[in-house]
Order: C-alpha cells, then structure tokens, then sequence
C-alpha cells in the first residue's frame, strides 16, 4: 500500500477509535468516521468492506499496539515469578501510557455480539505463546489452575479498573500502588 494510503488508511482507523471512546458501538457509523477523518464515506469502503470489518480492524490495530509493548518481554527461559511480574508490570505501564488502547480493547471484549468475531488466541503467535506458557506453569503449580482465558481477563480487568482510577484521578498515589495492584494479581492468580 502506497504511503498516502495508508496514512487515509491509519487516519479512518484513528477516527473510528475517537468515536468508538466517545459514541460507542452504536454511535459509530461509516458516515460519521467519514466526518471525523475528514474524508469521503466512500473512501471508508476502499479499505474495509464493511462497518464490521472497520471495527475488527480497529480492534486488531490496538491488540497489536498492546503485543509491540509485551512481546519483547515474553521469555520462556525466566523464573516463572520473573516473568509474570514483568508481563504485569508492562501491561500496567502500557494501560497507563496508552489508556485509550486498553479502553478500546476492553470495549469490544464486553460487547456480546463483537467477542465470537475477535481474533482467537491460536490466531496470533504471541497470544498463542503466553497462553501455553500460562499452561505450563500451570502444571508447575505457580498460576491457579482455573480456565486460563478466565484468569486473562481478570488480570486485565484489575489492570484497566486500576488504569481508570488513576485516569480519573480516584487514588491518590499513596493508597494504592503499581506494586499493590501486582499483589492482588498475584492473588487472583498465584498459588498459594
């Protein structure tokens, strides 16, 4: 794709993002993106085929925002600990840093109707990975050995409710620490 393009490209993504934050699901339609990105409706329809295939893309844009922060620090040779506070510890940094990413993620994984189309785990090489690393120490009894996409999305929802707070200001920074929202992971998440 040519530069241009994908800069029109990148720009009807970044447009449909805003509006998903401010409108919703339901408030984001091809005419308004069109009117956000300041271009033609049709030119929505030269990259995606569909509102849908809008939205998934804007999806996949952000999930691969969110595996460019963690993919470097996924090493399966680390002290099981080790690497957990690290996956930890750089999702917490990236939900503070690109909130609005974390925010669009977690918009589509609560919408019924959007989560049977989002990528599968086995679709992606890094998700794919941690989920089997997630399995292995399983087996070693580190990580509890409940359904592991159950444990996932409660460590991102601690995460992102901690985001959030911070976000709007709800914790003084005395009352509830990076390193205190790793120790309630790691209860929702560690053996004993």
């Amino acid at each position: 794709m040519k530069l241009k393009n994908e800069q029109l490209r990148q720009n009807i993504i970044l447009a449909t993002t805003d509006l998903i934050i401010a409108q919703g699901f339901a408030g984001t339609s091809t005419v308004k993106v069109a009117k956000q990105a300041k271009t033609a409706q049709s030119n929505i329809y030269r990259y995606f085929e569909n509102r849908q295939t809008l939205l998934l893309a804007v999806f996949k844009y952000h999930q691969q925002k969110l595996i460019a922060a963690l993919a470097p620090l996924l090493d399966t040779t680390a002290a099981p600990l080790v690497q957990i506070d690290g996956l930890i510890n750089a999702m917490i940094q990236f939900s503070l840093t690109d909130f609005d990413t974390m925010r669009v993620l977690a918009l589509f994984r609560d919408q019924p109707n959007m989560r049977p189309l989002l990528p599968k785990i086995s679709e992606d090489t890094f998700f794919a990975q941690l989920f089997k690393l997630i399995k292995h120490y399983q087996e070693l009894k580190v990580v509890k050995p409940y359904y592991s996409e159950f444990l996932a999305a409660g460590v991102f929802s601690l995460i992102m409710n901690y985001a959030l707070a911070v976000a709007l200001d709800e914790i003084p920074a005395h009352q509830l620490t990076q390193q205190d929202v790793v120790a309630l992971i790691h209860d929702f998440l560690l053996v004993k």
